[in-house]
């Protein structure tokens, strides 16, 4: 081979050591990645705290050790925070292949509408009724109230007030919250406020109460029918009616009778009894209240029976026998019998028949008839008679009553008995 030739074949061969040595440089290198660089930031750049990142739009570039450079979807690097609690300013980390790259974004407060009830009942209890119209531990971090206050329907806003109101009525309840540095709250929120009358049996200690009234009683006896009220739920009778004060002032109580074309109040005294003489008889017994600011009307209605009372020896009446010794008030029954002597020179013993008490104001004892039997056994019977002149054993009943009403009846059992010597 001739020197030129060998000159080219030498060159040849430099050549190719050289484009192999370009070729292992460039195409069969690490590869490594030697930095990345945020070259488009994402469309979203702008949020509200409760926002997710969103990389959407960004792009990163990638260079590697050959100085080789990529382009890449930013959704591809990881980032270092992906959900924003809190308002402020953030520099968001992307982290690919262990190198980094940076973009910025900007969260704001977000606007916090609560959910609440906005149609709020309540009942009048004689107290202030405060409400809250919210659940405060349902409120996001950093979020509390600030004001709760009220005021009625018709008044001015600038009536509003932190004392919870106590009437019945309609009202508005205006609450303020306090967003903390996360939340923007631009208005108060406001809902209806109903304080409905209330039963004024809700205010009975165990909260349940009916009138139990007074079914039977006998002329004569008193009665007292504010203590007549029984719980529903145990049927236990209570004694004084277990109301405020204020509440059981403002009951009536009224009867009416066959013969009333009205009912008929009547009043507690001082000492919260009512006592009444009511002839024998039917009445409806109602136990009302008017309605009030605050209050229902209130009215319930029983039956009381009143009955007669058997017309009783000295208590009710008298029989008396008179002699020229003196006066003998006969008792009731065998047992009782008197022992009536008289002198033959003044024989004669007069009977008189004396009511007594509350009877002297319905029955006449010189219309009312009585018999006086003669002998232990019935024997000789005498009618309406006013004197005895024989002696023996008599005794004496009363057959019929003359009396204004039916507040009295003659107990046909009953009678009295003497004996009458001559000595």
């Amino acid at each position: 081979m001739n020197t030129v030739a060998k000159n080219l074949s030498y060159l040849a061969c430099l050549c190719l050591i050289c484009c192999g040595a370009m070729l292992l440089a460039g195409c069969g290198g690490t590869m490594d990645v030697t930095s990345i660089n945020i070259t488009k930031d994402p469309d979203k750049v702008n949020y509200v705290v409760g926002e997710d990142l969103s990389l959407a739009g960004g792009e990163f570039t990638v260079t590697r050790d050959n100085g080789q450079t990529e382009v890449f979807d930013l959704q591809y690097a990881d980032p270092s925070i992906t959900h924003f609690a809190n308002a402020g300013e953030y520099t968001i980390v992307m982290t690919y292949e262990g190198k980094t790259s940076t973009f910025n974004v900007t969260v704001e407060k977000a606007e916090y509408a609560p959910n609440y009830e906005k149609n709020i009942e309540a009942t009048y209890t004689g107290s202030p009724l405060p409400i809250t119209l919210i659940d405060t531990s349902a409120l996001p971090t950093g979020v509390s109230v600030l004001t709760t206050e009220y005021k009625a329907v018709s008044a001015p806003d600038t009536a509003y007030s932190p004392i919870a109101p106590v009437e019945a009525g309609e009202y508005l309840v205006r609450m303020s919250l306090n967003g903390g540095k996360n939340y923007k709250i631009t208005t108060p929120i406001i809902a209806n406020y109903t304080v409905h009358k209330a039963d004024l049996r809700n205010f009975a200690t165990n909260g349940v109460l009916s009138f139990h009234g007074i079914a039977n009683i006998t002329y004569g006896e008193t009665f007292d029918l504010s203590q007549t009220w029984e719980q529903d739920d145990q049927g236990q009778v209570l004694g004084a009616v277990p109301l405020p004060s204020t509440i059981a002032s403002s009951l009536i109580y009224y009867y009416q009778g066959a013969n009333d074309a009205e009912p008929i109040a009547f009043t507690p005294g001082t000492d919260g009894e009512i006592y009444r003489k009511l002839n024998a008889g039917t009445y409806t017994i109602t136990v009302s209240a008017p309605e009030t600011e605050n209050l229902n009307a209130f009215s319930v209605t029983k039956t009381m029976t009143i009955n007669s009372k058997a017309l009783e020896i000295g208590v009710d009446y008298d029989i008396i026998l008179t002699t020229a010794s003196g006066t003998t008030y006969l008792g009731a029954g065998e047992s009782a019998v008197a022992e009536v002597p008289v002198m033959a020179s003044a024989s004669d013993v007069s009977i008189a028949l004396v009511f007594k008490g509350d009877a002297t104001n319905y029955c006449d004892a010189g219309e009312t008839e009585y018999k006086l039997f003669f002998g232990n056994s019935i024997g000789m019977e005498y009618e309406g008679t006013s004197s005895v002149t024989d002696a023996g054993y008599y005794r004496v009943q009363i057959s019929s009553l003359a009396c204004s009403n039916d507040n009295y009846y003659v107990d046909s059992s009953i009678y009295v008995a003497f004996h009458y010597t001559i000595v």
